[in-house]
């Protein structure tokens, strides 16, 4: 399977990441519910293929084909919520408080 760069983009979109510009890379920062997830490097490739795909998924505790399927519009948001909650990874107690 392989994803474009506008995919994997809006996959991240969907889950409110936020764009970084580095002195070097593009990076994605991504925090759900105020609770920091990870930050990405973002390669400059047009085409995802697997290992690429595989190297943006990991650091934010997915597995390529769940990425794939954000990105493709099968999963949402609320979706990674519910995963990071079964995983251990987010306090669901802290839902809706503010900083």
């Amino acid at each position: 399977m392989r994803l474009t760069r506008e995919e994997v983009l809006l996959g991240f979109q969907k889950l409110q990441g936020q764009p970084e510009r580095g002195r070097k890379h593009f990076k994605i920062r991504l925090s759900v519910e105020d609770q920091h997830i990870g930050t990405i490097p973002i390669p400059r490739d047009d085409t995802f293929g697997e290992d690429l795909i595989s190297m943006v998924a990991e650091p934010i505790g997915l597995q390529k084909a769940d990425f794939i399927s954000i990105c493709k519009c099968f999963k949402d948001l609320d979706w990674y919520k519910r995963y990071l909650v079964q995983n251990g990874d987010l306090n669901p107690r802290k839902f809706g408080k503010q900083k």
